[in-house]
């Protein structure tokens, strides 16, 4: 095997142990389609949290290193 296919290989069992929903987001990614601050985001998370109707989920991204990490993302279950 190649270091490429190596790489390739083991992303893929990592990325296969966590969710990755189409409708889940970061919280920086909130912020970014809402035009909020994170203060605001995480505030507006807590009332939904409270009605329970909030689901956390693992997604992977890429970090400012290059590295993909495992972060936690959210989404709003239809009610």
């Amino acid at each position: 095997m190649t270091e490429n296919e190596i790489i390739d290989e083991l992303h893929k069992l990592l990325s296969a142990k966590h969710q990755e929903p189409d409708d889940a987001f970061t919280v920086t990614e909130w912020c970014e389609m809402l035009g909020l601050q994170e203060k605001a985001v995480r505030k507006r998370f807590r009332v939904v949290k409270k009605a329970g109707r909030l689901d956390r989920v693992i997604v992977m991204r890429e970090n400012l290193a290059g590295a993909v990490v495992p972060i936690p993302a959210y989404r709003i279950i239809p009610g």
